[in-house]
Parts: C-alpha cells; sequence; structure tokens
C-alpha cells in the first residue's frame, strides 16, 4: 500500500513545523555564545546571513534538524527529572543581557539552598559528541565538547552564575555500549574506557552529568571571548564581508599520514557554509583566538 507521504516529504516540513526565530537567517551584530569557539569565517558567514548552501552540508541532512528538535523536546524531559529530585529549574531560555557581547538563552537556573547560584544546561548529544566525553573524562577537555563548557561560561559571567550543572543524554545509549564493548578489548591501557559504561563500571552510558566552578574563568577563558566576540562585532560593523575574515580550519578534503583521504574535517564537514568556504578560500585578517586551542591554528589554502 502507497504511505500517504515519503519520509523525504516529512523531513521536508520539519522547518515549517518547529523553525524558531533566534536560528533564522538574519544579520547579526554579534556572535551567538554557542557558536563563539566555531570558524571566524563560519561566524562571519552566520553574522552576515549568507545564504546556506544548497545540497551541502546540514542543507543536505534535512534529518538533522529534526533530531535538534528532539533535543529541545528532551530538555522538558530532563527538567521534570531534575525537579523530581527537588530542584527547582527556573529563568529556562531567558535572554542574556542586550548590552552583552555575545547573544544566548541559558536552558535555566537551578534554585539550591548552598548560597551559589547555579546555572543549568542540558545537552543531547549524538553517539560521537557522548563518547568523545567519556573517553576524555570531562565535557571540558579539549577532544571532548569544550565549546559547551564555554558556552556556560559565558552564559555565567553575562548572569552572574558562581557554578554551573550539566545534564547530558546521549541520544543512543545502546551504540555507546556497543563502542564500549569493543574498546574494552583494547590491550593498552591508556587507550581503554569502555570498562567505565559496562556491567560493574562507574558510568551510566545513557547520562553523564557534571559540575563546574565558573568563577575561576572569568578571569582568563571569559576575558578572551570577550575580545574574540568584540573584534567579529567591529568587523561586521566596518566591513561585514565574510572574506575578510580568514578562515581558522581547512574546509577542503584532507590527505592522512598514510596517503588515506580523511574528507573534510570538523568544523565544516556539516557547516551550512561548507560551498562558500570552500569558494572564498583563505583571505582577509586573522580574529582573535580562545585559549585551550579552541579555535585551532590552520592558515593555509588547502
Amino acid at each position: 500500500m502507497k504511505p500517504l507521504f515519503t519520509a523525504d516529504e516529512f523531513l521536508a516540513v520539519v522547518d515549517e513545523a518547529f523553525a524558531l526565530p533566534e536560528n533564522g537567517l538574519f544579520e547579526r551584530g554579534k556572535p551567538r555564545a554557542s557558536a563563539l569557539a566555531s570558524d571566524a569565517r563560519e561566524l562571519a558567514y552566520m553574522m552576515s546571513a549568507t545564504e546556506y548552501d544548497d545540497g551541502v552540508g546540514r542543507k543536505s541532512r534535512p534529518d538533522m534538524r529534526l533530531t535538534a528538535e528532539q533535543g529541545r523536546h528532551m530538555e522538558d524531559l530532563s527538567v521534570k527529572v531534575v525537579e523530581t529530585l527537588g530542584f527547582e529549574v527556573a529563568n529556562r531560555q531567558i535572554s542574556l543581557p542586550d548590552d552583552y557581547f555575545v547573544t544566548g538563552h541559558p536552558d535555566g537556573e537551578l534554585v539550591t539552598k548552598d548560597g551559589l547560584k547555579w546555572g543549568w544546561e542540558h545537552k543531547h548529544p549524538g553517539r560521537f559528541d557522548f563518547l568523545h566525553i567519556l573517553q576524555n573524562g570531562s565535557i571540558r577537555h579539549k577532544d571532548a565538547t569544550p565549546k559547551w563548557f564555554l558556552q556556560a561560561v559565558l552564559y555565567g559571567w553575562g548572569l552572574g552564575w558562581d557554578m554551573v550543572q550539566f545534564v547530558v543524554i546521549a541520544q543512543d545509549a545502546s551504540g555507546v555500549v556497543a563502542e564500549a564493548r569493543r574498546n574494552a578489548g583494547s590491550k593498552n591501557p591508556a587507550f581503554r574506557w569502555g570498562d567505565r559504561v559496562l556491567e560493574g563500571g562507574d558510568q551510566n552510558p545513557k547520562v553523564w552529568v557534571e559540575a563546574f566552578d565558573l568563577r575561576p574563568y572569568y578571569r582568563t577563558l571569559a576575558p578572551a571571548a570577550k575580545y574574540r566576540a568584540e573584534w567579529l562585532a567591529k568587523w561586521k560593523e566596518r566591513s561585514g564581508d565574510p572574506k575578510d575574515v580568514q578562515l581558522e580550519h581547512s574546509p577542503y578534503e584532507s590527505i592522512g599520514p598514510r596517503g588515506a583521504n580523511k574528507g573534510i574535517e570538523f568544523p565544516w564537514a556539516f557547516s551550512e557554509w561548507l560551498g562558500a568556504a570552500q569558494r572564498d578560500g583563505q583571505s582577509g585578517h586573522r580574529a582573535p583566538g580562545l585559549p585551550g586551542n579552541l579555535t585551532g591554528e590552520w592558515t593555509g589554502n588547502g
């Protein structure tokens, strides 16, 4: 029997069904907190409202937009669980101050009795981001998801948080367990992390929770992020041409040490502006970077 609609037709209307104004394509005078660790050229494309590529990056994967919406619904589930634990989740999705150097909408704040102001961030990543956290032992690790940590620091500096609590819920716990079983057989203990999420381990394959004291980073990471964001805001005011901002990562296919094609590497592989970056190539001025190798060092043409 012929279905009433196809999978492609179903996915084609996801944007129409769930579009959020803040995620739309429009010119921005300053970057978003969640994107500040992205390639500076990608930020320039975003801030200048450069049209998305046709048929590459996320534009060719409408299922990814559905997955993003799935994450927003998972946030409500996460709130319900946190509240059942006895913590009120307040100020959900409030805006950062209008005069702040980045924009954003934090997930919320936890009401506690310890005299501290706690931010709360919910994440719902795919298998690989969750595995990167497991493998490296912290959200903050440079090979895990440091962009989330930077986002929390920026939210906290703008809203006066002392601490932040992350709740990370994996999209695919079964996939995480399968990867853990493969890894548990590793002969080198230095690369073995899978035992942690298998029976008898100390880490659940579905949920990762981690808390950070943000206050030390308001003297180090936050000022560097402010310098980068304000540089981009000045570029937007003076020029607004993305080609005036240097690429920080290569958008071209790369070749591995044994001659194997490694394809397009992060962060460009799934960017809506991958084609634009490839066409425009390297040019412009280098944006201030971030400590901890959050922004990379590439400056070449291929």
